[in-house]
């Protein structure tokens, strides 16, 4: 077995350098959002969960009150 980072290890690293270069001075606006474009998709895989979901509106039904009303029924 060899000493190497693992591929996300290796994947968190390039967004953080392109990160950095990208929000050095000498770099154009338009690779600014190039770049942000980029780290999107990682950024929200990287979030997604790490924030329980509120519901604003009680009012409306969603899908966990569908499931508590189908385990009612049985």
């Amino acid at each position: 077995m060899t000493d190497q980072p693992d591929f996300l290890t290796e994947y968190e690293g390039l967004a953080a350098e392109i990160a950095r270069e990208a929000r050095a001075a000498a770099t154009d606006f338009g690779d600014r959002i190039d770049a942000l474009k980029a780290l999107t998709p990682f950024y929200v895989q990287k979030t997604k969960g790490l924030k329980p979901q509120v519901d604003d509106d009680d009012d409306m039904p969603n899908f966990s009150d569908f499931h508590k009303k189908i385990h009612a029924v049985k």
